[in-house]
């Protein structure tokens, strides 16, 4: 069996990526927006573990979120990951027009 390797990953990074996959699966602005976010912090290589999946009865709003990518970026351990974490936020309060 091949075993795939994947960058480290903090609890307050699963969470976020987590609330943001919940999110994604909107069908309005904030899904695209969350999913947007996603793509931000999945830039990484080697790639991250698959992210959890939120059930429906735990589904995160967007202030969620945000606290969620805040603690993310305080748990950051490098430039690097504080600056994907920077794009994520900006892509997900950046509005979509229709």
């Amino acid at each position: 069996m091949v075993s795939i390797e994947t960058s480290p990953e903090t609890e307050a990074m699963a969470r976020a990526r987590a609330a943001l996959l919940a999110l994604n699966r909107r069908t309005d602005t904030v899904g695209a927006q969350a999913a947007e976010a996603l793509f931000e912090l999945n830039l990484v290589h080697p790639p991250y573990p698959p992210a959890h999946v939120v059930s429906e009865d735990q589904m995160p709003d967007v202030e969620d979120v945000r606290e969620l990518l805040l603690a993310a970026a305080a748990a950051a351990s490098d430039v690097a990951e504080i600056a994907r974490i920077t794009q994520a936020a900006a892509a997900f309060d950046t509005p979509y027009i229709r």
